[in-house]
């Protein structure tokens, strides 16, 4: 099984890659996070897992074991492809999956496309078992909710520097939710947009 890929980017798609080494192009499907920082003639260095169907090999590439791990266990459950699989990841990383599962938040989920409401309920159950029977729900801490929370707001249309002024030097509990960090930090967008008028 191949788990890991290093190699020069030769050509890139809108949502794969072509990864030389040894003589050999592989197509990798990536996350758009992670080919935006890898352009052609770089050198890629991704975690990969490969997926045998009846018509196909595919290599699904990633920027951390991590996020890897959680794609091979999303595709482990019923019902989910390896391509709802990919979505999931690369729209919320193994990091906001974990958040959306310590608080049972299925529309986190479902805010990915093609994943729709009962899919989402479903999916949260059954990870959050597979989860909790290995150990797998550390607490977060503060840094990886706001994290979360700028990946949230960039989703919603707001650049970097904006989510990252926007989240930055507020007050955030220990515990507190993404949704909590997300709503504050919109009202300080439009209060910041009021200002301004």
């Amino acid at each position: 099984m191949i788990s890991y890929l290093e190699g020069t980017v030769v050509q890139r798609g809108a949502q794969h890659l072509i990864v030389k080494t040894g003589g050999v192009g592989f197509k990798v499907m990536i996350p758009p996070s992670v080919a935006s920082g890898l352009p052609v003639g770089s050198t890629a260095s991704l975690h990969v897992s490969l997926v045998v169907r009846q018509d196909a090999l595919e290599l699904f590439g990633f920027g951390s074991p991590e996020d890897r791990d959680f794609f091979e266990l999303l595709g482990s459950l019923s019902r989910v492809g390896s391509r709802t699989a990919f979505s999931l990841v690369a729209a919320l990383g193994s990091a906001g999956i974990t958040e959306a599962v310590r608080n049972n938040n299925p529309a986190l989920l479902a805010s990915v496309p093609g994943v729709g409401e009962k899919t989402a309920a479903r999916i949260l159950l059954e990870l959050k078992n597979k989860l909790e029977s290995a150990d797998l729900l550390p607490v977060a801490d503060i840094s990886e909710s706001v994290s979360i929370a700028m990946q949230a707001l960039m989703q919603l249309g707001y650049s970097r520097q904006e989510a990252q002024a926007a989240v930055q030097g507020l007050k955030v509990e220990p515990g507190a939710s993404v949704e909590s960090i997300v709503s504050a930090a919109l009202a300080r967008v439009d209060r910041t947009k009021l200002e301004g008028m």
